[in-house]
């Protein structure tokens, strides 16, 4: 669901959330030169007896999927580069693995994902953090990444028919807006 943030639109940021609360933030340190944001919607394809055209009906959508890449550049402090990009890599890689504390049973089956909110400018979407992959293209004298692209796959979640009816309300309000101006 996109919301409007409260925080300084000034840069992008990501967020772990637990119970609905944002717990631990990343702001980055570059906003992503570009964002893919993309949907998919769902179709049921019907012909009638006689009808040679069939007729669409809705069936469902899925969540934005949004692709970003971000820098993680490690050289301004002693402190900085002596640790390198591990902080940062270790955080979105939180994302991608099951959290220990939420287990319901000893395979983790169950668990649900970590739960994240991107952010960009002054819209925010709670977001799955579906893949992430790292290039590191410089090193300090202690063998540690100083320089990290990340590309980072996301999809939103719509927890319930409310939460995509507000997404959807948020969409139109910007559209009227824009018709505005």
């Amino acid at each position: 669901m996109s919301m409007v943030t409260g925080r300084e639109p000034v840069k992008g940021f990501l967020a772990r959330i637990r119970d609905g609360e944002m717990e631990s933030v990343m702001d980055f340190q570059f906003n992503p030169t570009e964002t893919t944001r993309g949907r998919t919607a769902e179709y049921n394809f019907t012909s009638g007896p006689g009808s040679p055209i069939p007729t669409a009906s809705f069936k469902a959508i899925q969540g934005d999927t949004f692709s970003i890449t971000l820098l993680f550049d490690a050289v301004e402090t002693y402190e900085e580069a002596k640790l390198g990009t591990t902080a940062q890599k270790a955080f979105i890689e939180s994302f991608t693995s099951p959290d220990f504390d939420d287990f319901s049973d000893d395979l983790g089956q169950f668990t649900p994902p970590p739960q994240a909110r991107y952010g960009m400018g002054e819209e925010s979407w709670d977001v799955l953090i579906l893949s992430h992959n790292f290039r590191d293209v410089r090193w300090n004298l202690s063998g540690h990444p100083t320089r990290t692209w990340c590309e980072l796959q996301m999809r939103t979640m719509f927890v319930d028919v409310a939460s995509l009816r507000a997404r959807f309300d948020f969409l139109a309000s910007l559209r009227d807006l824009a018709a505005v101006q």
